[in-house]
C-alpha cells in the first residue's frame, strides 16, 4: 500500500491554514484532490509514495522511492507562477549548489526531486560556536549556484520585489510607530541606492537560510526550495543574516551574531561590509513587508532584525 492514504487524512494544522490564508480561492479543492493527485504521480512516473515529512508549510512533499529503487521526493503545491519559477531555478542550476530536479509538471503542481542524504538541515549548526562553519557553508552554497546568466531566464528581478514595498507604508499608516515608518523609508531608499549600482545579475536562490541547506554527507551541503529571483550576487546574504534561533542559549545576543555573521559574509564573498549590511537591512524590512501583506503580525519582530541591521 502506497502512503497517500496517511497523507490526505493527516495534513498538519499549519499547512492546511497557510494554504487557507494565502490561497483561500484554491486551496480547498486542491487539499480535496490530493489524493487523487498523488496516485496520478504514482502511476505517471512509476514511484511509491511514503508518508509526508512533518513540518509542511505550504507544498506536501513526501519520500518517494523511484522505479529503480533509488530514494527521491516529491513535491506537490497548488500551481502558481512562484511554483513555475522554483521548478525553473532547479533546472537552471542543475545539480550545481541545489538538489538536481528529476522530473516535474508545472500545470498540476508536481515535481519530483534529488534526495540529499543524510538531508539534515545547517541549522543542526546551531550554536554560538559553530556558527562560523554554518556561514562558510552557505558560503560555499552560493558560489556553486551563482554563475553568469546562460540565456534569458524568466524570474523576476529583485526591482520587481521591491517595487511591492510601495504598498507598505500607507498600510501601516496608523498602526505602527514612527520608528517603524522611517525604517520603511530607510529601505526603500537603500534598495534604490543598490539597484543603481548592483554588479551583473545572476539567478538567485532568493531564500538562502539555514533550513533551506541540507547535508549530502562528508561536509557537503546542497539548497533546497528556490524560490528564483534575478539580482546580484550580493543579494544573496540576507536571508541567512535574519535567520537566527529563537532559542537564546543557543544563540544569545542577536544583534552580535548578526554583526559577526555579516563580517563573515563580506569576507569570504569579497562584497563590501556596507552592502552585506544593507542588503540585510533591506531585505529584512521587505520580509516585513510580506508578513504585512498575509496578515502575519510576525512582521515587528523582522522590523528590530532590520533596525539591528542598519547600516551605519
Amino acid at each position: 500500500m502506497t502512503g497517500f492514504e496517511d497523507a490526505a487524512v493527516g495534513l498538519p494544522a499549519a499547512l492546511v491554514r497557510n494554504l487557507h490564508s494565502v490561497w483561500p480561492a484554491e486551496a480547498p479543492g486542491w487539499i480535496e484532490q490530493l489524493p487523487s493527485l498523488i496516485r496520478e504521480c504514482e502511476k505517471r512516473w512509476s514511484i511509491t509514495v511514503q508518508p509526508a515529512f512533518p513540518n509542511l508549510s505550504f507544498n506536501y512533499v513526501a519520500p518517494i522511492t523511484l522505479h529503480s529503487g533509488e530514494q527521491a521526493v516529491l513535491k506537490l503545491g497548488i500551481p502558481r507562477d512562484e511554483y513555475t519559477w522554483e521548478i525553473e531555478a532547479l533546472r537552471y542550476f542543475g545539480g550545481s549548489g541545489a538538489v538536481r530536479l528529476l522530473q516535474e509538471d508545472a500545470q498540476i503542481g508536481a515535481m519530483l526531486i534529488e534526495r540529499a542524504v543524510p538531508g539534515a538541515t545547517l541549522t543542526a549548526l546551531a550554536s554560538d560556536a559553530r556558527d562560523a562553519v554554518a556561514t562558510s557553508a552557505v558560503v560555499g552554497v552560493m558560489r556553486r549556484l551563482h554563475r553568469p546568466l546562460d540565456g534569458t531566464p524568466t524570474h523576476p528581478t529583485v526591482a520587481d520585489w521591491a517595487a511591492g514595498m510601495d504598498k507598505m507604508r500607507p498600510m501601516l499608516e496608523g498602526r505602527a510607530s514612527a520608528r517603524s515608518l522611517w525604517l520603511v523609508d530607510r529601505a526603500r531608499e537603500a534598495f534604490s541606492e543598490l539597484l543603481a549600482s548592483s554588479a551583473e545579475p545572476v539567478l538567485l536562490h532568493g531564500d538562502l537560510h539555514h533550513d533551506n541547506i541540507v547535508s549530502t554527507g562528508e561536509g557537503g551541503w546542497v539548497a533546497i526550495d528556490p524560490q528564483g529571483v534575478l539580482g546580484e550576487p550580493a543579494y544573496e546574504v540576507g536571508a541567512v543574516l535574519r535567520n537566527l534561533w529563537q532559542d537564546q542559549h543557543i544563540i544569545p545576543d542577536r544583534k552580535r551574531t548578526l554583526h559577526r555573521r555579516a563580517a563573515q559574509l563580506a569576507d569570504e564573498l569579497g562584497v563590501d561590509l556596507y552592502r552585506v549590511r544593507a542588503w540585510g537591512f533591506a531585505q529584512a524590512v521587505l520580509s516585513a513587508w510580506w508578513s504585512v501583506e498575509s496578515g502575519d503580525e510576525n512582521w515587528t519582530e523582522t522590523m528590530e532584525f532590520a533596525e539591528m541591521l542598519l547600516p551605519d
